[in-house]
């Protein structure tokens, strides 16, 4: 089990960060690290999977964590949990172990038990290739097939639940690279005589590996994938086509669907609505929503003259859109009406190259986790922006590119805030991080914002991440932005302030 580290031992080598929904995690002090880079970055994981786990676990839970690394969901899941809850969590490699034991007594998370050993389809010793990245460590069959290797234990899931007494557990991530098959095949009983929810790694680099649902399917797990925008789960198909982007699936039992749809965390698949929404639920919603109260006027009066068929069914769509966010609806219905949106605003961008119809496109595509649709979209519509077309796109409805800067007031600025707002959405969805972008293309992207008062702290946080790791600024610099602490700014004593890397 755990061996002991103080948190001292590692703070001449540590970066400590606040994350998104409270607590702090103990990083590498180099930036060119992942973990350091994406946090420092983003402040968060990645992964919008994230914060679906931090809404819907509750106090007294338990969660096992496998492939903790250096404690992301670790100690969100632990937060939320609280000190009733409990958290295992597993991470093999050693440096990550030494990191997240430091950030277990950082936060004093007493409810998590950490174990430094490898799950797998047998307990005793695998071997573990280890690379600069704690994130990319694998299991593999022998030392021969990767560089350099290190014997690390094994357990199985059935010999941890028979250890610690897992009576109930209520969630449980897979995020091992690859070996998730393994660890199911070693898991097979207890996942057999319980109904956890899963969520497990379905990419490793650059390939899907399904290999894990079969043995899952066999034991009756139906399988779900995020819709970004509403934060709930729904069916996933593999004969569908599946976004690049898509990492993760979640798993779950019947029972543990219906009390998931009961309390609003999961959708199921339902016919599109019988009946339309009409233009009144769409006024409704761009009278209130901030970004719209400057445009809406104008906004009014463009749709009357949208009386062509492609026109009609943009405005279907949009009303659409504004009836999936009435939270008095369940789950099933509002995915319903945001799928009912987004076909009818696709099939009217089908017919025509309208600037705003496309920026809605990229919103809805957002919404429903068509990541590759909504970059494609948003590319052209950043490419026509530097054309001036940019007060083409004011005149008609839109949806804002982005749930951010749906609640900004344009300022008197509509123009630069919808530029400010494609390109941050572009920015923060044709990668994980900045990091993974070449030739620093991060850089030529957001220098036309730099200087508009709505990009979020984030953009700078971006820009000079990308700087430091290409050699083109040695330290963090001084902005208005990164030196205020905000919901949006969680370091500032890194940017601003004493904490150096």
């Amino acid at each position: 089990m755990s061996s002991p580290t103080s948190s001292s031992s590692l703070a001449h080598r540590a970066l400590v960060l606040n994350v998104q929904g409270g607590g702090r995690l103990c990083l590498p002090g180099v930036i060119d690290q992942t973990a350091s880079y994406i946090v420092l970055e983003q402040e968060d994981w990645f992964e919008d999977e994230i914060r679906f786990v931090r809404r819907w676990l509750q106090p007294g839970m338990h969660v096992v964590d496998i492939g903790a690394n250096y404690g992301v969901y670790t100690v969100a899941a632990a937060r939320a949990v609280g000190s009733e809850g409990r958290v295992w969590a597993f991470e093999p490699t050693p440096q990550a172990a030494d990191f997240l034991e430091a950030t277990l007594q950082l936060n004093n998370l007493g409810q998590v038990s950490l174990s430094r050993s490898a799950v797998s389809s047998r307990s005793g010793a695998v071997v573990l290739a280890v690379g600069k990245e704690s994130e990319g460590n694998r299991v593999v069959a022998v030392a021969a097939e990767a560089g350099e290797t290190i014997e690390v234990p094994a357990v199985t899931l059935v010999e941890m639940a028979e250890e610690h007494d897992w009576r109930r557990v209520d969630f449980v991530k897979l995020d091992i690279e690859g070996h998730e098959l393994e660890a199911i095949t070693g898991g097979a009983a207890f996942l057999e005589n319980n109904s956890p929810l899963l969520m497990l790694e379905i990419k490793a680099g650059r390939d899907f590996d399904f290999r894990p649902l079969a043995p899952l399917e066999e034991m009756g797990y139906q399988f779900y994938t995020l819709l970004p925008g509403m934060l709930v789960l729904a069916p996933f198909d593999l004969q569908e086509p599946v976004d690049s982007f898509l990492l993760n699936l979640f798993a779950c039992k019947p029972e543990q669907a219906r009390q998931l749809a009961t309390d609003g965390f999961l959708a199921h698949a339902a016919a599109a609505p019988q009946t339309m929404a009409n233009e009144e639920v769409w006024d409704a919603y761009a009278g209130a929503a901030p970004y719209a109260l400057e445009l809406a006027a104008r906004w009014h009066a463009a749709s009357r003259s949208l009386s062509g068929t492609d026109g009609r069914t943009y405005l279907r769509g949009l009303a659409a859109f504004a009836r999936s966010r009435d939270e008095r609806l369940d789950a099933t219905e509002r995915r319903a009406w945001l799928h009912h949106a987004t076909e009818c605003v696709e099939e009217a961008v089908s017919s025509s190259d309208r600037l705003e119809w496309k920026i809605s496109y990229a919103r809805l595509a957002w919404e429903l986790g068509w990541r590759d649709s909504a970059v494609g979209a948003l590319i052209d519509v950043a490419e026509r922006m530097k054309k001036n077309e940019v007060l083409d796109a004011l005149a008609g409805p839109f949806l804002a590119p982005a749930m951010r800067y749906e609640r900004l007031l344009t300022a008197g600025r509509p123009g630069d805030w919808l530029r400010c707002a494609v390109i941050e959405q572009l920015e923060k969805l044709r990668a994980y991080s900045s990091m993974f972008l070449e030739n620093n293309s991060s850089l030529a992207l957001l220098e036309p914002i730099l200087d508009l008062p709505f990009r979020s702290p984030e953009m700078d946080r971006r820009w000079q991440l990308v700087r430091m790791t290409a050699g083109l600024q040695t330290a963090p610099e001084r902005t208005p932005l990164l030196c205020a602490r905000s919901h949006e700014n969680l370091n500032p004593e890194f940017w601003c302030g004493s904490q150096r890397t």
